[in-house]
């Protein structure tokens, strides 16, 4: 296992500060005066039915409405399998995924609607927990610089005791963090080639922390970067427990 090099506790402080930062929601914050309801894309509604998973995709557009749009969803293909995205009156969308990347185009088939709801169902293949992120760069047309939600979690069976890190080979790079009982954590970092990365994945990212489960997640959604692989390894610090490591191999495929 790769080791990982021990900061001192001026360099804990800030990284504990700027993560804590981060998940207290400013990647939600309204950029350049565009007002937080228009246009806005959320993925936070989730259920579980008979084995299959499904993805209520909202997007809001409350001006002029919505006559066209794309965006993408990174998922975590390695446990969900992609089944099929459900009608929705007025619109004709198209759907497909390659490797861990949901890809969705919509244009009204009438008036323009200011809110839609697209359902896209996954089946279950291997226990949870389960993350959707937007790819704040995939949106296009009417959904071109909205804001996004947080990511969407779904915990299946996941006991929010052991971190988690994973990531699922994909035509682009693509990472899936899991920190529970946040308020117990004394130090984290992510590191590539001994280089801490925490803050440069924290501003491509999308994080959340729920305060009542006390964990945090993280989906950092198809990133783009030369085709191979890229060995991370993330170290959680915890006051009551040994430290955690994982390492886990990020692969492109372009």
């Amino acid at each position: 296992m790769m080791k990982m090099e021990k900061r001192r506790c001026i360099n804990k402080k800030r990284l504990l500060a700027g993560l804590f930062f981060a998940l207290a929601g400013l990647f939600l914050m309204p950029v350049h005066g565009v007002e937080a309801s228009n246009p806005t894309v959320d993925v936070t509604s989730i259920s579980e039915s008979s084995g299959v998973l499904t993805l209520n995709i909202t997007a809001n557009e409350s001006e002029t409405g919505l006559d066209s749009f794309g965006l993408n969803v990174t998922y975590a293909s390695d446990r969900l399998q992609y089944v099929d995205t459900g009608p929705v009156s007025g619109l004709a969308c198209s759907a497909s995924v390659q490797n861990a990347i949901y890809k969705l185009g919509c244009y009204a088939t009438g008036s323009a609607q200011k809110r839609v709801t697209i359902p896209a169902y996954f089946k279950i293949q291997a226990a949870g927990p389960y993350m959707f992120g937007v790819d704040k760069n995939s949106l296009t047309d009417d959904l071109k610089g909205a804001q996004v939600s947080r990511p969407g979690f779904f915990a299946g069976n996941y006991d929010f005791h052991a971190p988690l890190l994973w990531s699922v080979p994909s035509v682009n790079a693509n990472l899936f963090w899991v920190i529970p009982d946040v308020k117990k954590v004394t130090d984290i970092a992510l590191q590539y080639m001994g280089i801490d990365i925490l803050f440069p994945i924290l501003d491509v990212s999308s994080w959340y922390y729920d305060e009542i489960q006390d964990v945090a997640w993280l989906v950092m959604p198809a990133l783009e970067l030369p085709a191979g692989v890229y060995p991370v390894v993330s170290m959680v610090s915890y006051t009551d427990r040994p430290e955690s490591y994982i390492s886990v191999d990020v692969t492109d495929l372009n």
